[in-house]
């Protein structure tokens, strides 16, 4: 993947609300560049049109600050904290590290020539863990959040998944995105040592009676008064919205808040008017709904988060094709912003890794039910209750079974956090097949998923140029030409990995 220069959007508010925000600067030429070393893939590019611009999405390193595959510079630039306090960027160094954990969900305001103005990290969750499910959740001030393998858990030993650090009264810090179920995927957890004093909650508004200023998120009531700050809120219904609310008050002493009394309400992102819209502008995050047409026939428009994204026929997709597209699946996508709605040139979609075999080494422990697939020895998938089955049952799941698998990779690049599982048989096929991001190549050889193969003299086909997936055949120099470090690339073999049968290129 070559560098290229890239903006984002962290703005997320309603349709109404971006319309009346104006015309903000376009996204610099000569912008932040794409680092294709950064340890996570890059998102996906633009070359810009001069000015300033935003980007919204999680730090995946440092050498900088890396957001979403992108360097910027952080030193002497103000840092905006979750609780409204201000520290200065110290060159990735301690204070950066310290405000900017891996994981954290931050927007970034920055000027054409790289240099950020500015960062703030989004507010999420603060309060008392209520519940336990080992493996799977925590539910925090009425929320319930996901917890798994690409969850970054740092502070006080918390552990990625089990629930073993996480107990019944602990007081954490959580930041994620609003997902399809109602609740958040974590992406940073921070156990406290000890009891905070502010108290935050994200999520999705229901029950809104701006007569009486109560509503509710998930099952956390929430009071207002004039003297809370909503300034950024629209003026009537706030249903449906999602939402990010501080409060010092909580009516109940013990681990479940019960009443938050509200000192600000504000949009999810919490972008003022100035900067919350650009003409070029990329947003991250989970499909939470349809909203017209069906996007996987490349026609339609979902939700994520406030923010509508339009896909048409023109759109390009990465990371997989669009039949790939579903409710509940995270992606990246860029394009052109315009009266609250995205229209996507570009979806990259972060569910995009694909297996397909026999299932071996089955076993569950603390909620979370892993296992191998015959012939990716190096690969472990994982599913829990959270898991999406198309056929089959989490209970049902048996070694030999014969079953396909989409999920998003962790951080240690072998380990597949499955989002749907689809059981094809009861019994063992030959067949294997894994897709997903070539991560290093060395002559004819390609590594996926942490999986070497030499692909000489294999049949090979290539996909990009096609929404639907339809393939042309190619030959072995074009496919190593093009395979490289970032293209996502599908390998079949029909002998369970003893040979290999076909690669194909899926995108750049």
């Amino acid at each position: 993947m070559t560098s290229k220069f890239k903006a984002a959007l962290a703005a997320v508010c309603t349709a109404a609300l971006l319309a009346a925000c104006g015309g903000g600067g376009g996204i610099g030429g000569t912008g932040p560049v794409v680092d294709n070393n950064a340890g996570t893939p890059g998102g996906i590019g633009g070359t810009g049109t001069g000015g300033t611009g935003v980007a919204f999405g999680t730090v995946s390193g440092y050498g900088s600050v890396i957001i979403n595959g992108v360097h910027y510079e952080d030193n002497g630039v103000t840092i905006t904290k979750a609780d409204d306090s201000k520290v200065t960027g110290d060159g990735a160094s301690t204070t950066t590290r310290s405000a900017l954990p891996i994981g954290s969900l931050v927007r970034v305001d920055f000027n054409g020539t790289t240099t950020a103005l500015g960062f703030k990290v989004d507010d999420s969750i603060s309060g008392r863990i209520e519940s336990v499910v080992p493996g799977v959740s925590v539910t925090v001030m009425g929320q319930t959040v996901r917890i798994d393998d690409t969850t970054s858990q740092y502070e006080d030993n918390v552990l990625r998944t089990g629930g073993v650090a996480l107990a019944q009264g602990n007081f954490v810090r959580i930041q994620g995105q609003a997902d399809d179920k109602g609740g958040l995927l974590a992406s940073y957890v921070n156990k406290l040592s000890a009891s905070g004093t502010l108290f935050e909650v994200k999520g999705v508004v229901s029950g809104h009676n701006p007569t009486a200023g109560t509503f509710s998120v998930g099952s956390l009531n929430v009071t207002y008064s004039s003297s809370t700050t909503t300034s950024d809120m629209p003026p009537d219904n706030w249903n449906g919205l999602v939402v990010e609310v501080k409060g010092s008050n909580c009516s109940n002493l013990g681990s479940v808040c019960g009443t938050l009394t509200a000192t600000k309400v504000e949009p999810d992102g919490g972008l003022s008017s100035s900067s919350s819209t650009s003409k070029d502008a990329e947003i991250e995050g989970i499909v939470a709904a349809v909203v017209l047409g069906d996007p996987s026939t490349g026609v339609g428009s979902f939700k994520i988060g406030n923010t509508t994204v339009a896909v048409t026929t023109s759109t390009r997709w990465e990371g997989g094709t669009r039949v790939d597209f579903a409710v509940g699946v995270k992606l990246e996508a860029e394009g052109k912003l315009a009266n609250g709605v995205l229209t996507a040139s570009k979806v990259s979609l972060r569910d995009g890794s694909r297996l397909e075999g026999n299932i071996t080494g089955l076993a569950t422990s603390n909620g979370v039910t892993s296992f191998k697939l015959a012939g990716l020895p190096n690969v472990t998938i994982k599913a829990n209750s959270s898991t999406s089955f198309k056929s089959g049952t989490l209970g049902g799941l048996a070694n030999s079974n014969h079953l396909r698998v989409r999920g998003r990779v962790s951080s240690d690049g072998t380990t597949v956090v499955a989002t749907e599982v689809d059981v094809r048989s009861a019994s063992a096929d030959n067949r294997l097949e894994i897709r997903g991001l070539v991560t290093a190549v060395s002559g004819t050889t390609l590594t996926i998923l942490g999986t070497s193969v030499n692909v000489n003299g294999l049949s090979f086909s290539d996909s990009r140029s096609s929404s639907s997936g339809t393939s042309v055949s190619m030959t072995q120099a074009a496919f190593l030409a093009a395979a490289k470090a970032g293209v996502t690339v599908k390998l079949r073999s029909d002998t369970i990995g003893a040979t290999w049968k076909e690669a194909e290129l899926e995108s750049d």
